[in-house]
């Protein structure tokens, strides 16, 4: 049982699990417009994490109709470890994945708005909820984010402020209702995050996060407040936006973690909340 709800845990932080294998070589989704009336939303393929639990790949399965209808996990060798059923609303964004691992059956929860924005991923070990992750938004803007670990009884919240452009200038982290830090951002013109300088609730800054841009190419750097540098991640992104590659390093140079995202491009009508997830 520890280990399905280990493995379950894994899967709702990235929305998705883990991968294993070889990495497939990416090749960026077609960005030629839509036809009229239609719009393109990108959804996963697979995603394949190296780290030092070993690679693994998360294989997205599609029916003929481009709805997701199953999620298969491999290892290293390309053997099966775990199989996701899976049951999607009339849109073909997920309500829930469904398996089953030394006799206990795990889930996890999705939801959605009428605008494709998820509102909520809920992980269930048999009928029990162990985690949940829930997220308001205001437009396309996401106002806050909470998480909450039932059997610790713990629940963190992340709430975003923005300026009149629309650009994120504060972070505030709350632990069990309480706020236990705080961050201020800067964004570049184009809206991107350049620097997040993080404080404890006395005033003291205690570690800063700062974001350069080259082309398709986005590198943090994660800084103590002596200025030692803790960790670094890069990743690219292809024409739609899509996140390819992300590579996480410690302060020496050394790699903690990859990850590859291949997508798949499909059209729906514009209309549609299909989410790109």
């Amino acid at each position: 049982m520890k280990k399905a709800v280990l493995l379950l845990l894994a899967l709702c932080m990235v929305l998705a699990g883990c991968g294993g294998g070889e990495p497939d070589q990416i090749q960026a989704p077609e960005t030629t417009p839509a036809a009229p009336g239609v719009k393109t939303v990108y959804v996963h393929e697979s995603i394949t994490r190296t780290d030092t639990a070993g690679v693994h790949r998360t294989q997205y399965v599609y029916n003929e109709k481009n709805i997701l209808s199953g999620v298969v996990i491999y290892d290293g060798q390309d053997q099966e470890v775990q199989r996701y059923q899976v049951v999607c609303d009339e849109y073909g964004n997920p309500q829930e994945w469904t398996t089953s691992m030394e006799g206990m059956t795990s889930s996890i929860a999705y939801r959605f708005d009428n605008q494709g924005h998820t509102l909520g991923t809920y992980a269930y070990s048999g009928d029990t909820l162990v985690t949940s992750t829930e997220y308001t938004w205001s437009g396309d803007l996401r106002i806050s984010n909470t998480v909450k670990a039932v059997a610790q009884n713990f629940e963190q919240r992340i709430e975003y402020t923005y300026d009149e452009n629309q650009r994120l200038i504060r972070q505030d982290q709350y632990s069990n209702g309480e706020l236990s830090a705080y961050a201020i951002c800067t964004c570049d013109d184009q809206g991107r995050l350049i620097s997040s300088k993080a404080y404890d609730l006395e005033g003291n800054h205690t570690s800063t996060i700062a974001s350069t841009y080259d082309g398709s190419t986005e590198t943090r750097v994660t800084t103590q407040a002596n200025g030692v540098v803790v960790q670094t991640q890069t990743m690219t992104y292809d024409d739609a936006g899509n996140l390819l590659t992300s590579v996480f390093t410690d302060g020496e140079g050394n790699t903690l973690s990859s990850e590859t995202h291949t997508w798949i491009a499909i059209e729906v009508p514009e209309d549609s909340p299909r989410a790109s997830i």
